[in-house]
């Protein structure tokens, strides 16, 4: 993962997120906007108190 892709991803995600949680996951990052797909096992992200899916979410 490039470091301009990983400050892109904190900007949206939040800084806490890592290179490593995303170790599994492909990433397909613009400047407003990422998709992230689990395609070797989990994200580690996922399971962080403060992860949620905003798109999703009640």
């Amino acid at each position: 993962m490039r470091v301009q892709e990983l400050s892109i991803i904190k900007s949206l995600v939040g800084e806490s997120v890592t290179e490593e949680n995303l170790a599994f996951v492909d990433c397909f990052v613009h400047e407003w906007f990422a998709m992230f797909l689990p395609v070797g096992g989990n994200c580690g992200y996922a399971i962080t108190p403060q992860h949620s899916h905003p798109s999703s979410s009640q």
